[in-house]
């Protein structure tokens, strides 16, 4: 009898220490076919608790007849065409405001000279943004763990995916984001499937830096635009007809009064990191941030001061705070994942400075929604082929 258990505890161990020496390829290809496998069944798992929660409102993860299957495909083109539509109109609205610097420049040139800067700046953004976002996959959410819940997510896009569109769009370090704001990077491609490592993982650090001012428009704008689609394409909305339409009207004026050329000032410069008290199903995502200053001058303006904000290069010109709450956090492109100039969070929390302290830390939310209702997202090509 001994001799038996001597036996099981030996293959137990040769098979634990045979699990440890496989390389990180071979064991990520075991867990993504393991997921593959868990898929279906965790999706009946979830139809089933929906169902027992939320008895009368239909599943989004329940099974869907061919009927369906084609409306969601229709709605995930229309996703895609709403974010090409939209920088349509804001490089038509650039252009209305290059026509505007031509009128004023023989009476006041010093501010044509600045808004012209401004408008250029503006411009390249936008078309940068237009090339990146148009290669965009969309890709459905298929499983989560419930023990790294806010750290991976699996979609249901691989390199099946690459070889139908004939382009590698899915790969390692793919950014993942919805609209313009960062979910996370894939960290692992299958053949029907992808693993996404989320912004709130304490392993990935995106490199991000304060944008105040016009980006708060864009984000008011983004906003507006997707409660507009919901308007149009969400059933079951609890409002009237004409209370929807009311609320239609708002949100288009909204849009239209929303400041087009206001200026964007580029601040402190730090990284984000998911946050260890987050890392569990049902609470709250917040991110923290590390190293947060402006030292040196770059493309954007002059280094400030850690404390009064002043331009270490004009003293003499009003002091702007480098970090503020409510301050926006867009990816500087610096981390050779994420495309400069995405959305990643906002500023919920700074630190206070202590004696000899050069940098502030931070807590900040993401903006990519609430990460624990994912359920559609679109991938984007690597910056980088390493």
């Amino acid at each position: 009898m001994q001799r038996k258990f001597f036996v099981s505890y030996l293959l137990i161990f040769i098979v634990l220490m045979a699990m440890m020496s496989l390389s990180r390829r071979t064991s990520d290809k075991i867990r993504g076919d393991s997921t593959a496998l868990l898929v279906p069944l965790w999706e009946k798992l979830l139809v089933a608790k929906h169902f027992i929660l939320h008895p009368t409102q239909p599943s989004p993860l329940s099974l869907l007849s061919p009927e369906e299957e084609k409306e969601n495909l229709l709605l995930e083109n229309q996703l895609l065409e709403n974010e090409i539509s939209h920088l349509q109109r804001q490089i038509h609205e650039q252009s209305l405001i290059s026509s505007q610097i031509e009128q004023i420049a023989p009476y006041h040139p010093g501010e044509a000279i600045a808004l012209a800067g401004e408008y250029q700046k503006s411009l390249n953004n936008t078309l940068k943004a237009l090339q990146i976002r148009v290669k965009a996959t969309p890709a459905r959410v298929i499983f989560r763990t419930f023990d790294t819940w806010n750290s991976f997510l699996w979609i249901n896009a691989g390199e099946a995916e690459n070889r139908k569109r004939q382009s590698q769009v899915i790969a390692y370090n793919s950014p993942v984001i919805i609209g313009k704001a960062i979910v996370g990077v894939v960290d692992y491609v299958g053949e029907e499937l992808s693993r996404v490592r989320m912004i709130s993982d304490t392993q990935l650090t995106p490199a991000v830096r304060v944008a105040r001012g016009a980006e708060h428009d864009y984000l008011i704008g983004e906003q507006a635009e997707r409660m507009l689609y919901q308007l149009k394409y969400r059933k079951n909305i609890p409002l009237s007809p004409d209370e929807q339409d009311q609320l239609k009207g708002l949100l288009q004026r909204l849009q239209s009064n929303l400041k087009p050329l206001r200026k964007t000032w580029y601040l402190a410069k730090g990284e984000l990191l998911g946050s260890q008290s987050s890392a569990r199903l049902g609470q709250n995502v917040l991110l923290k941030g590390t190293g947060f200053n402006y030292d040196f001058s770059d493309e954007e303006g002059d280094s400030r001061d850690l404390h009064s904000g002043k331009s270490t290069q004009r003293p003499h010109d009003a002091p702007v705070p480098i970090l503020k709450v409510n301050d926006i956090l867009v990816t500087t492109g610096m981390d050779g994942i994420f495309p400069p100039g995405f959305h990643a969070a906002i500023v919920t929390r700074v630190g206070l400075l202590k004696e000899g302290d050069y940098f502030y830390d931070l807590e900040a939310k993401p903006l990519a929604g609430p990460l624990e209702g994912l359920s559609l997202v679109f991938v984007l090509p690597p910056i980088s082929n390493k």
